[in-house]
């Protein structure tokens, strides 16, 4: 959380990408 939080405060536009790559690769590797 503390990361999510981080990326948020330093730029939403960056960290939306970023947790959209996370997710696509965690559910491509659950998958």
């Amino acid at each position: 959380r503390a990361g999510s939080v981080r990326i948020h405060r330093a730029g939403p536009a960056e960290g939306d990408p970023v947790v959209l790559l996370a997710g696509a690769s965690g559910n491509a590797l659950a998958w």
